[in-house]
């Protein structure tokens, strides 16, 4: 195990009525094959649905969301509180329907939104990464 990989943990708790993978740490290109591996092992086990708790994310980069939405794909839906970082990236990526309807819309990200009004677009290649992840 490199130091990078624990940063991220993918644990799998099986349940009564199937099972669950809580995710915790940096969901990267890097940690994406731990959780690959580990919904493999929850398919293999297969005793009912298999439900994938996003709530434990601090930080996700396109190839985390590519294997979220491959498991998802697969019908593992995602569970729990999804926080910010998560739902960000699927709002830039236009998938945010598919995060827990709990935490689909993030909150305003400037003070014209929160009053209701609109902020203007960033320029191309000008996304702030420090928005995209606070």
């Amino acid at each position: 195990m490199s130091q990078h990989d624990r940063l991220f943990v993918a644990r799998l708790r099986r349940e009564r009525d199937g099972t669950r993978i809580v995710l915790r740490g940096e969901l990267d290109l890097v940690t994406a094959r731990v959780l690959e591996r580990t919904v493999r092992r929850a398919a293999r086990g297969g005793r009912g649905p298999t439900l994938i708790d996003v709530s434990g994310l601090t930080f996700c980069d396109l190839a985390g969301q590519r294997m979220l939405l491959h498991a998802l794909g697969a019908g593992s839906p995602l569970v729990g509180t999804s926080p910010r970082c998560l739902s960000r990236l699927f709002e830039l990526t236009g998938y945010p329907a598919v995060l827990p309807a709990s935490a689909a819309q993030p909150p305003p990200s400037s003070a014209a939104e929160a009053s209701g009004g609109t902020s203007l677009p960033a320029a191309p290649g000008d996304l702030a990464l420090a928005e995209a992840y606070a």
